[in-house]
């Protein structure tokens, strides 16, 4: 069965992704708040992980996928309850842009604070 790269789809893909990514974050951000009270050895261990520059770049990268699945979500809403499913693909793109200059405006913010380590 092959599949048609049709906004939908995309849109669909581009969802589970990104709710795949945000559920993963979570099981790290519970192992960071488990070792932040595991005293000063852990607390030192956790900061040292959490200021890394890689660090950084994925947490980056968490905010792009947070923006994109609640823009996303969004858009969902109006295709099921406001009938755009016929303005579908131009729906799509204004989420990828909206997601995409939010996720600039978040890049310029946090390349100081990346660059500083």
């Amino acid at each position: 069965m092959m599949y048609r790269w049709h906004p939908g789809y995309i849109a669909w893909l581009l969802n589970r992704v990104t709710g795949l990514a945000v559920t993963l974050y979570l099981g790290v951000h519970i192992w960071v708040i488990h070792h932040l009270g595991q005293g000063r050895e852990g607390f030192d261990h956790v900061m040292k992980f959490i200021q890394s520059p890689v660090t950084m770049v994925f947490e980056l990268l968490l905010i792009g996928a947070v923006l994109y699945h609640a823009i996303n979500g969004v858009r969902i809403m109006l295709v099921e309850f406001a009938g755009v499913s016929r303005h579908q693909k131009a729906v799509f793109v204004g989420v990828l842009g909206v997601a995409g200059a939010l996720f600039l405006a978040a890049i310029v913010v946090a390349i100081p604070h990346i660059t500083a380590h």
